[in-house]
């Protein structure tokens, strides 16, 4: 399983033209320092001429992020897991 930092908003998704995405809450145009956020969405996400962070989000969404749902073994360890806390929680 690999991450690299949010790759979402949590609240309504991904979305092209939202003000206030993460790759636009780090920018550089905002922070004054390059936090990598384009290399974290490189491949996933291209950011259009016209994107203006937190006054006119412009983007498209090349592909979506990967999801531990895609990571069969990583469930299979959560899975195991939970069960195990589970276990110790009914016996606690």
């Amino acid at each position: 399983m690999t991450a690299k930092g949010t790759p979402c908003c949590f609240v309504c998704g991904v979305g092209e033209s939202c003000h206030y995405p993460v790759w636009n809450a780090y920018s550089k145009e905002l922070t004054g320092i390059d936090l990598g956020v384009e290399a974290a969405y490189e491949g996933y996400l291209e950011l259009l001429p016209d994107n203006k962070p937190y006054q006119h989000g412009s983007a498209k969404i090349l592909k979506e992020y990967r999801s531990v749902k895609d990571e069969p073994d990583v469930m299979a360890e959560a899975e195991r897991i939970g069960k195990l806390i589970r276990e110790k929680l009914e016996t606690a």
